[in-house]
């Protein structure tokens, strides 16, 4: 396979999404990236093109950024399918045991951790002036976004089946969870400072008062974030927060 078809049919992954039908979801998609390829595969062999492309017309539905990964495999099964070492079928099977573990990791990565945390970020950042914040949630974003999907490709297309099981054995929860927390602690940092800008903007941000609300309202988000915490507990540590605040302050500042 050339460099420049490969080139075509990592390009066409970024329309993956673009003919989502609620029948057989993005199967359109995969069958139109995987078409370069299969028409350089099968070139004179009119039969077996359409039945190539009828059969990556079934059902697939996964994350459309790491799905990558599945046509890079797809396309490297194609070739041995196309050389007779493995059967038709290998490649549906392929796929559907693929997408939805992929699409738990990808959907808990980038909807639930990687954009929320950058939007965060950013809105925090417009909200202290910095008018090239939206530019930078775009950059950072698609760095990771474009260099997952890239690997993915090349990963998928050079060892095959293997690259989708490894798949399962990434560290990206980690990197969700991870993520999750420093959303948390942004929510906290720019609640503060906003707060000191809004009605304390005479003094710098004094201790503890000040950081004891930062790290109060880390723990309640962080809480919030991780899913399992129940509510009473949360809202128990907003209620509790203010009394433990008086309690080391009057520690720290007994009345005489």
């Amino acid at each position: 396979m050339s460099r420049w078809c490969l080139t075509r049919v990592f390009l066409r992954s970024l329309l993956f999404q673009a003919v989502f039908n609620y029948e057989r979801m993005q199967n359109v998609g995969f069958a139109y990236c995987l078409s370069p390829a299969l028409e350089r595969l099968y070139a004179g062999r009119d039969e077996a093109l359409a039945l190539a492309l009828k059969r990556h017309l079934l059902i697939f539905n996964s994350h459309p950024y790491l799905s990558a990964r599945v046509i890079g495999a797809a396309l490297n099964l194609e070739e041995e399918i196309a050389a007779g070492r493995q059967p038709p079928e290998s490649v549906h099977a392929m796929k559907q045991a693929a997408m939805t573990g992929i699409a738990a990791v990808g959907d808990s990565f980038f909807w639930s951790s990687l954009r929320p945390f950058l939007a965060i970020s950013v809105v925090g950042l417009m909200l202290m002036k910095i008018i090239w914040a939206p530019l930078l949630f775009l950059a950072l974003y698609n760095v990771v976004h474009l260099s997952l999907r890239l690997s993915g490709f090349i990963a998928g297309y050079r060892y095959g089946i293997e690259a989708v099981i490894d798949m399962t054995k990434t560290s990206m929860p980690l990197y969700s969870k991870a993520l999750q927390y420093l959303s948390a602690i942004a929510i906290a940092y720019f609640s503060v400072i906003f707060n000191h800008k809004a009605h304390l903007s005479d003094r710098d941000l004094e201790f503890p008062t000040d950081f004891f609300l930062y790290f109060t309202l880390a723990g309640i988000t962080f809480m919030a974030i991780r899913r399992r915490t129940s509510i009473i507990i949360v809202y128990a540590v907003a209620f509790i927060s203010p009394f433990v605040l008086i309690y080391i302050l009057n520690r720290m500042f007994p009345l005489i």
